[in-house]
């Protein structure tokens, strides 16, 4: 028993109640959490209102610091957090069919979880507050230490405190004295952050099964010192390691609580020597199997059959287990090694569920899986190390297939250090090895170098030839390069030959590619209609492609589709993709049926189309509050269309295009605002329209017409100089009788 009267007078003791409330939240998966720091316990009550909840804290609320509330949360759940003006009562509004489940954490601390779905039945926090009782005071809450009183000189005694929860009279004994009123000093704040450390690594250690802490069973106190049962803290050993970060799950363990297989079990390195060759010692493994009166001698058969493994020989370390019957406790995972070595499937599902363990099995497991996904329970860490520390033929074997199924569930870093870890060992890396790095370079982004591999790797007959040919195709559809037809037709016949097979599925879809890629969109749309199970991944890339490389005739006939049928299901950007290129092709409502009622549909590309359906009034609707340069071209076409000129006038002297605006000031009729704000020869013209010509009233019509034809020139030069700088408008002279049309 240890005694710890200090420490929980120092871990227990609280400051003065803050003026300012912090409120933090943070998005859990069904919840929503909202986290109240008081800084010392404090009655509350929680209760319905119109539109959410409302907290009451009793004596009167502090000021609550909402400044992060929203910092890391959306308005799913919780649509506005306010306080009903200094000092009031904190209001939550409701975003959703969710309920408030409030619970105080420790003393000084409230929590608020906003949780899915309709409240428990008879849950107290349904009601308004005037229909509740009394405020909230959990029983299970600590008695805070109170502050000490420097007017009445008592300080704090934290045994009486202990007598009273027991129900018992304090004992007078003598030799034990009261502490002095200034034995005990108000809490210094700056021991809060370590209180604060204290509670969450004691928290931490009891979870971890460090720390155990036993309720007060009875108080002895003697004449020369006392016991306080409920002062007891008990150290043992940690499960796990208590400076690893927090983990209530023993590293042992799997993902659904199984234990982990040891690391001495699949120490497959240990299973022979590596400086001896392996037929060698294949031979001596042979003798000594069966002893006197045939009897099987079981450690030279296990020796035997963890050789076999060692060696890659899975078939044939799977009859020796079959013939002889071992009775050892390694026996099923000998017989799931050999699968895994053979790339079978273990039947017995020996390593389900320990990809997330600490040793060697993770990456047995991993090999197992044959559906890993991404986000899976997973230590990479572990899967890293037990490859490093495969022999250099069985990390050449399993090397691709455990890069390939790592680059599958996202993790190509961890495929990249799989590769190294081959080519840091001398001699020739293999094919194999060289279609992982391009297998990295096509998923991090750089398919100009995977191509450059697969090429080279594409030629040469062998095993690994229809994975390069695959990696050849999906490097070039990357880039939006066209396939040689030649190599659409080899991966056909590679499909045929491998009918059933495990690669069939790639091959398939390395085929739909080369065929759209290669110009023949017809087979391509065939091959993924003939297919369902194509990963919606493909789909995708063929219809890009189509709009990417299809010239006009082949994309119209799968672009534009029946007016009541539906589009494909493609993401909003491709089908925007497919939109604009049917809009330049003046089909505007084939490209709507595909843009649909996506609200994020680009304003540009509705307006573009609103033009080509003649429909200036939506166009100029989809570009409200639009001022970027294409958009204020549309713009200007709409207002055309809808006969604006004064309007494109004023648009076009924004934008400093003089000759422009006075165009359109002339279209609209403005002389007078063409005379004024227009530039020449424009503003010339209109100015002699504005000012009449001054005619003598002497002399009568004869003196009158002189005057006129003065002027004449001027206004013929000012007409003259307009119709030169104004370009004439183009067209089609007809062909002259007799005159072939064409070159």
């Amino acid at each position: 028993m240890i005694r710890v009267a200090f420490f929980f007078m120092l871990l227990f003791a609280t400051p003065s109640l803050s003026q300012t409330v912090r409120v933090s939240s943070g998005e859990h998966d069904g919840f929503t959490r909202l986290v109240l720091e008081f800084g010392q316990a404090v009655n509350w009550q929680v209760g319905r209102s119109a539109d959410g909840y409302i907290l009451r804290v009793a004596g009167g609320s502090p000021n609550y610091d909402l400044t992060n509330a929203f910092a890391i949360i959306g308005k799913t759940r919780l649509a506005a957090i306010a306080q009903d003006g200094p000092g009031g009562e904190l209001q939550f509004s409701l975003a959703c069919a969710c309920h408030a489940v409030p619970f105080e954490f420790r003393p000084g601390i409230v929590v608020i979880d906003l949780k899915d779905g309709p409240p428990p039945k008879g849950s107290s926090f349904e009601l308004a507050l005037e229909d509740r009782a009394a405020p909230v005071s959990p029983a299970a809450r600590p008695r805070a230490r109170p502050t000490p009183d420097p007017s009445t000189s008592v300080a704090y005694d934290w045994k009486k405190e202990a007598y009273r929860d027991l129900g018992r009279a304090e004992p007078n004994v003598a030799g034990i004295g009261k502490p002095a009123a200034s034995a005990l000093l108000p809490p210094d704040p700056g021991l809060q952050v370590l209180r604060e450390t204290l509670l969450r690594q004691m928290a931490r250690g009891a979870s971890q099964g460090v720390v155990q802490m036993a309720k007060p069973q009875n108080l002895e106190i003697g004449q020369a010192g006392e016991t306080f049962a409920s002062a007891q803290i008990r150290i043992g050993p940690a499960p796990v390691d208590v400076t690893q970060p927090d983990r209530s799950v023993q590293g042992d363990l799997g993902a659904n609580g199984t234990a982990c297989l040891s690391p001495e079990t699949l120490s497959i390195a240990d299973w022979a020597d590596p400086e001896l060759p392996v037929l060698a010692q294949m031979s001596g493994m042979r003798w000594g199997l069966t002893g006197e009166f045939d009897r099987d001698e079981p450690e030279q058969i296990a020796k035997s059959v963890r050789f076999l493994l060692y060696a890659g020989f899975g078939a044939e370390a799977r009859q020796m287990i079959t013939a002889f019957q071992p009775d050892h406790p390694d026996r099923p995972v000998w017989q799931a090694l050999a699968y895994l070595l053979d790339d079978e499937a273990d039947p017995s599902a020996t390593f389900k569920d320990q990809a997330g363990c600490s040793g060697p099995v993770a990456m047995w497991a991993l090999l197992a899986d044959d559906a890993p996904v991404e986000g899976g329970a997973l230590d990479e860490a572990a899967v890293r190390l037990a490859f490093s520390q495969l022999p250099l033929h069985l990390r050449r074997h399993l090397g691709p297939r455990l890069a390939d199924m790592l680059l599958t569930i996202g993790r190509a870093d961890a495929a990249r250090a799989i590769r190294d870890a081959i080519l840091r060992a001398p001699g020739a890396p293999g094919a194999a090895v060289e279609l992982i790095g391009a297998q990295f370079d096509l998923q991090t982004g750089n398919p100009a170098a995977a191509e450059r591999v697969a090429a080279n790797l594409a030629d040469e007959p062998g095993p690994n030839q229809p994975e390069a040919m695959i990696a050849l195709v999906k490097s070039k559809t990357a880039r939006r390069l066209p396939v040689e037809r030649e190599l659409a037709l080899t991966l056909r016949a590679m499909l045929s030959e491998h009918q059933g097979a495990d690669l069939a599925p790639r091959l398939h879809e390395a085929l739909t590619l080369a065929e759209a890629a290669s110009g023949n969109f017809a087979a391509a749309f065939s091959e993924m209609a003939g297919a369902p199970a194509l990963a919606d991944a493909v789909e995708q890339e063929v219809w890009s492609l189509l709009v990417s490389l299809a010239p006009d005739g082949d994309f119209l006939t799968h672009a534009v589709i029946d007016k009541e049928a539906t589009p494909p299901p493609l993401p909003k950007t491709l089908a925007s993709e497919i939109a604009r290129r049917l809009v330049a092709l003046g089909l505007a409502d084939s490209a709507l049926q595909w843009l649909g009622e996506n609200p994020e549909t680009d304003p540009i590309l509705l307006a573009e189309a609103a033009l080509k359906r003649n429909d200036a009034r939506a166009a100029m609707s989809h570009l409200a509050g639009a001022e970027d340069d294409v958009s204020t071209a549309l713009k200007l076409q709409a207002l055309e269309r809808l006969g604006q000129e004064s309007l494109r006038a004023q648009i076009l002297a924004d934008m400093q295009q003089g000759l422009a605006a006075s165009i359109a000031l002339a279209r609209a009729g403005d002389w007078q605002g063409l005379a004024t704000r227009g530039e020449d020869p424009w503003k010339t013209v209109a100015g002699l329209g504005q000012t009449p010509t001054e005619l003598p009233a002497e002399g009568g019509p004869l003196a009158q017409g002189h005057v006129l034809a003065a002027a004449a020139p001027e206004t013929a030069a000012a007409i003259a100089a307009l119709l030169a700088a104004i370009p004439a408008p183009e067209s089609a002279a007809p062909a002259e009788s007799g005159t072939p049309l064409g070159p």
